[in-house]
């Protein structure tokens, strides 16, 4: 995985080019998580290419000149960001855009409009599931390692 999660207060980044929508979601997750934000695809790709990159992104479908499957393509193409899960919020429901959304790798498709408990239920879900992968792949290098240790052992003795 990238960089470990921040348990206690994950940092998420809001794409959005209407700011309406930038303030909503700022008011519904600056208690409880970091939050940054970015008002266009292109500077949402600068962004995360700095020192603190986020634990999740939500990222809007709909925006001028780079749209957010676009954007979450280049993520995933980027082995420094292919593992940032990101949930795409838009008012597309229809089956092909979720479909879409997935085969560019999101992680989720939240549809708008939206409740505060379906947004902090799928931001939970996923912050629960990258903090597991990174314990599993901790265990692993652990088994890992004692496997080696072992066979060294075994093969002195």
């Amino acid at each position: 995985m990238g960089n470990p999660m921040n348990i206690l207060r994950p940092r998420i980044l809001i794409v959005d080019d209407t700011l309406s929508h930038l303030q909503m979601l700022l008011g519904l997750l600056e208690t409880e998580y970091e939050v940054c934000f970015a008002t266009s695809g292109e500077e949402a790709l600068e962004l995360v290419q700095g020192n603190e990159q986020p634990d999740l992104i939500l990222l809007d479908v709909m925006m001028p000149e780079m749209d957010g499957y676009e954007v979450c393509r280049r993520l995933k193409a980027n082995p420094k960001t292919s593992d940032i899960p990101i949930i795409f919020v838009t008012s597309n429901k229809g089956i092909i855009d979720k479909v879409k959304a997935r085969f560019v790798g999101a992680s989720g498709y939240l549809t708008k409009p939206f409740t505060r408990a379906e947004l902090l239920k799928i931001i939970f879900m996923h912050s629960v599931c990258v903090y597991l992968c990174d314990i599993y792949l901790i265990d692993c290098i652990l088994i890992e390692i004692s496997f080696c240790f072992a066979f060294k052992f075994l093969k002195n003795v």
